[in-house]
């Protein structure tokens, strides 16, 4: 149940979520933290767009890719 709830970032205050940035990437962020807090002890955080209409193959947000980018 902690690890479950580890995912809704939403119950988070504002001012929390703020500090992570209120985007989809500041969003990861501040699940893996709660993944973490909540006794996981390994945390990959992934934070490429899921695959939509709008991108197809998804979108890479990393810091630093090689990959090709999606027209």
């Amino acid at each position: 149940p902690k690890v479950a709830k580890a995912f809704d970032y939403r119950g988070e205050p504002l001012s929390v979520r703020e500090k992570y940035g209120t985007g989809h990437r500041g969003a990861c962020y501040l699940v893996g933290r709660k993944l973490i807090e909540a006794g996981v002890r390994f945390v990959t955080v992934d934070v490429r767009w899921p695959h939509t209409q709008e991108y197809p193959g998804g979108f890479n947000l990393n810091w630093d890719h090689h990959d090709l980018m999606y027209a």
